[in-house]
Formats: structure tokens, sequence, C-alpha cells
């Protein structure tokens, strides 16, 4: 199974994502070692979340892990809308603050 975690693209302050890093490190740990098994896409700083749509067409995930806040749901929900066309059997994840705090809305957006 290949694993996405996917910081989308607004970033303030420049903290990083602590639950997705989190979730890397069990990864490693269970033996998730190839680059060809997780990847993290960072996307703070690209111009639209279609730059990580591209980068994930080449990875070829078959689940995206992400993490949210309620300012880039928008684009959170672009790039698991396009993974769902492009794997309908796709596996789409979402954790942070926005999935904490609003799960039913979350649900809903995704």
């Amino acid at each position: 199974m290949r694993i996405a975690l996917i910081h989308p693209r607004y970033n303030r302050g420049g903290a990083e994502p602590l639950g997705l890093l989190y979730i890397a490190s069990v990864l490693r740990q269970r033996g998730f070692q190839d680059p060809q098994d997780f990847a993290y896409f960072d996307g703070s700083y690209v111009p639209s979340p279609q730059n990580t749509i591209e980068q994930l067409k080449e990875f070829r995930p078959d689940m995206i892990c992400f993490t949210t806040q309620t300012i880039y749901m928008e684009d959170c929900k672009k790039i698991a809308d396009w993974f769902r066309g492009s794997n309908p059997r796709g596996v789409v994840v979402a954790g942070g603050p926005h999935a904490t705090i609003k799960p039913k809305e979350t649900l809903e957006e995704f």
C-alpha cells in the first residue's frame, strides 16, 4: 500500500504538521522504509493544490492522509476529489484541528 501524507498549501508561521510527522514515524517503525511505500507532500509554498495533485499523480497513492485546518479545507477537498476520481477504491483520511472540531462536517466535505 502506498500512502501519501499531505500538508496542504496554506501555512502561517511555518509550523510543521506534527500529526503527519508522528504518523510517518510510526509507519517507519512498522516497516514502511522504502520511499515508494509512503511520502510526505508539503504544499505549504506551492501556488495551488494542482501542484500537489501533479506530484500525487507520479506517486500513485492508495491512501491519502491530510492534516486539516478550516482555512485550507477547500484545497483538501480539491485534492480528495481528484484522488477519488482517479482511484475509486482509494482511502481518504482527514485529521488535524478541523476534523477534530467538526467531525460531521469533515465527513460531509470528504
